[in-house]
């Protein structure tokens, strides 16, 4: 629905068949969780109990949420995201000495084959390959050869 510039748009005026009511949702470790993920979940910003971020590298990367790495191709995304699933798997200090937590790391790919490019990449960078899971994500691929064709 779109509003005229300056005129507000209530809650009450976008049809509740298109939304989850915060009513409808489930909260879990500070968290709602819609029971129908089908529609966008309408959370009101006064019932929002506000918390402390938690950090898998101190200001750099909050633990527990998705972190993205962008930029131009050939500078090194991939490798350095390599490098830090390394460190994350392993439970090894940050390259400015902080410790890191141990833990696992749920790698989204749609570019690189894993047994051809991926797997040889965390096994030179000494990256426990237990701890190591992989989405393809065939959304990805068609969204880059989009962004590649503009």
């Amino acid at each position: 629905m779109l509003a005229k510039p300056n005129s507000p748009v209530s809650i009450e005026s976008i049809p509740a068949s298109n939304v989850a009511l915060q009513s409808e949702t489930t909260l879990i470790n500070g968290n709602y969780f819609g029971r129908n993920s089908s529609r966008p979940l309408l959370i009101r910003l006064s019932d929002v109990e506000e918390k402390s971020t938690q950090w898998l590298w101190n200001n750099k990367i909050p633990l527990g949420m998705l972190s993205l790495i962008a930029g131009l191709g050939g500078i090194g995304k991939s490798f350095w995201t390599v490098y830090m699933t390394a460190i994350i798997t392993n439970g090894w200090n940050w390259t400015d000495d902080k410790p890191c937590k141990k833990g696992s790391v749920l790698f989204f790919y749609g570019e690189e084959g894993i047994a051809d490019t991926y797997k040889k990449r965390f096994q030179a960078n000494g990256a426990n390959q237990d701890n190591v899971m992989f989405i393809k994500c065939n959304w990805l691929t068609k969204m880059v050869s989009v962004a590649k064709l503009t």
